[in-house]
């Protein structure tokens, strides 16, 4: 696949619906700290989405697997507390942050960010910025 082929493929796949999407949130996060708080997220998720990339590409049984197997938990734990931190604080600000009642494992969570990494790079495939 080329790359105006991947391009295409990412400004049409179709993903199951998040719990919450990223313009949901956008429009919730209306404060400084909020802001700042879902940025803290969305970088979170790229970091998983990358570290989860690394791992399934390396060799299982090999020191590289181990070592990208440790990287993307270290990630992931993040990226929990930045989804756990943000609904927290969703909520301190009165906002509805039900949405987390929906993702009650780190699999249900791992997913979600992914989802968030995935629409943060198709913005930017739309904004006509290679990946």
């Amino acid at each position: 696949m080329h790359h105006g082929e991947m391009y295409d493929a990412v400004k049409t796949v179709e993903l199951s619906e998040p719990v919450i999407s990223l313009e949901r949130l956008e429009e919730d996060c209306d404060s400084e700290e909020l802001k700042s708080l879902l940025d803290d997220l969305k970088v979170q998720s790229i970091r998983y989405a990358e570290t989860v990339a690394e791992f399934i590409k390396t060799d299982i049984g090999t020191e590289d697997r181990e070592e990208a197997d440790a990287n993307r938990t270290r990630i992931h734990n993040a990226t929990m507390d930045a989804i756990n931190i943000l609904a927290r604080n969703l909520k301190n600000a009165g906002k509805d942050n039900s949405w987390i009642e929906k993702l009650p494992h780190r699999a249900n969570k791992g997913l979600f960010a992914l989802q968030i990494a995935f629409t943060v790079l198709r913005r930017e495939v739309e904004k006509g910025i290679q990946i």
